[in-house]
């Protein structure tokens, strides 16, 4: 079984808690205690890395499986796409995934740079190898003809 997301449903999460009549104060202190100064809209939003632990009071609290809370996809998973909420432009479904999207495209510009400057060396000590090639065979034609 694969998932289409790498972390919990933001919304889905927001719209099960409405639908449970949990006040947003009330979730935040029911999933992460007394103390803590996290919100669950903070925390999936900012840094969507949540413990296994907080997961599980999610779905207790949401009667809720861990399935739901993450896209199940069962075919092959195809490349990212740019997925938004109908039409609400600034969804974090958008900004997550053109996020994501920018970080890879600058990780492949540095790779192609990297090859390229590689590319330009080995062009280099292609020159000089041929270079000392042609000095060695002129060295050998000129030593012969001497003999």
């Amino acid at each position: 079984m694969r998932y289409i997301r790498d972390y919990p449903d933001l919304q889905l999460v927001e719209s099960l808690r409405d639908k449970k009549g949990f006040s947003v104060p009330e979730f935040n202190h029911l999933v992460y205690g007394d103390k803590s100064g996290n919100t669950i809209k903070g925390r999936l939003r900012d840094n969507p890395n949540v413990s296994s632990k907080v997961l599980v009071r999610i779905c207790n609290l949401l009667d809720v499986s861990l399935d739901d809370l993450f896209q199940k996809c069962d075919e092959v998973l195809k490349p990212t796409q740019v997925s938004g909420d109908n039409n609400i432009v600034n969804s974090n479904n958008i900004h997550i995934d053109m996020l994501q999207l920018r970080a890879e495209n600058k990780v492949l510009k540095m790779l192609v740079n990297e090859k390229e400057e590689r590319i330009k060396e080995l062009k280099k000590v292609n020159d000089d190898i041929g270079k000392r090639l042609d000095f060695l065979l002129n060295n050998a034609i000129n030593r012969d003809k001497k003999e």
